[in-house]
């Protein structure tokens, strides 16, 4: 039966530190041992293995989620809605594929579970309902400013004008 929890997960955070370092550098099996064996930590190489494939695991992860964050950024810009959006939807995916893809949730409550994903859908949902609500009030105020715009030069300017300032500077239809 394998062991849930490594014997290198028990050691102090800065040594458990320098053994991630390491790995990520891609230093062997052996080498890590080694290095552990030097900090006078009695450890078998099969045990570095084990720790090591499952550090390698989740640090493909973490590679794999800052990449699909780089094209939320790409994506939707900086738009702080729109990154909310995208990374309320990130995490709603790799949570369910976490669900999919595990045989056991361990002493994890699968009700907790679920209940995680339903706070993050209706925070989702509230943050759309919110974004809508401000492009709603940002067009009425640019609407308002347009007529304000209008008002004011109308009789000064050309209408070809008034429409550039309508459309390109306002972002509003002719």
């Amino acid at each position: 039966m394998r062991r849930k929890h490594h014997k290198i997960g028990t050691l102090a955070p800065d040594l458990q530190g320098a053994v991630n370092d390491r790995l990520a550098k891609g230093e062997t099996y052996e080498d890590v041992g080694a290095f552990l064996r030097d900090q006078g930590v009695r450890i078998g190489k099969s045990s570095v293995g084990r720790y090591g494939k499952e550090f390698a695991a989740q640090l493909e992860a973490a590679k794999q989620t800052k990449e699909m964050m780089r094209t939320l950024v790409s994506e939707v810009g900086m738009d702080p809605l729109e990154m909310e959006k995208g990374a309320t939807k990130l995490s709603l995916h790799m949570m369910v594929e976490a669900l999919v893809k595990a045989e056991s949730l361990g002493d994890v409550d699968p009700l907790a579970v679920i209940k995680a994903l339903g706070q993050i859908t209706r925070s989702s949902a509230h943050v759309e309902q919110t974004s809508i609500q401000f492009r709603k009030e940002q067009a009425k105020k640019a609407t308002e400013a347009a007529e304000r715009v209008e008002k004011k030069l109308s009789g000064k300017v050309t209408p070809e004008t008034l429409t550039y300032i309508r459309t390109e500077l306002l972002g509003l239809g002719a």
